[in-house]
């Protein structure tokens, strides 16, 4: 059961790479999505394929069908805090590991905070009273 907590502030996922390094996966921000959107085409496509979603993806699989979507998703979603030519020298590895925290960390945030805004089931984005909907 997801709490509260989680549904406001969305985990981020701590990733270890091979090298001892660090990294937090957060959700993506607005400045990320365009790109993010674009590199995950060929992921969600390959997805609905083979009948997964985001917490049974093969990662494996779609690395080997769309290694340049994987790395462009890691790319746009890792923004400022990893730069693309360390994600070009990374283990291959790594890039799975760092491809399975950005694609969980961003499906549970999208269904969790965006779709039931986009569906405008959202409470959060009701009008209050007094508002006018004209």
């Amino acid at each position: 059961m997801t709490s509260q907590t989680e549904v406001i502030e969305p985990e981020a996922a701590a990733v270890a790479l091979s090298d001892g390094t660090q990294l937090r996966i957060a959700p993506i921000r607005v400045r990320q999505l365009p790109a993010f959107l674009r590199a995950i085409k060929p992921i969600i496509e390959a997805a609905r394929a083979q009948g997964q979603g985001a917490d049974d993806l093969d990662i494996a699989a779609i690395l080997l069908e769309s290694p340049d979507a994987v790395i462009e998703a890691v790319d746009a979603a890792t923004g400022d805090q990893v730069s693309r030519e360390t994600i070009d020298g990374l283990a291959i590895d790594d890039l799975a590991r760092l491809a399975i925290a950005v694609i969980r960390v961003n499906a549970d945030f999208f269904a969790q905070r965006v779709a039931p805004i986009l569906a405008g089931t959202d409470p959060a984005a009701s009008p209050g009273p007094g508002s006018s909907s004209a």
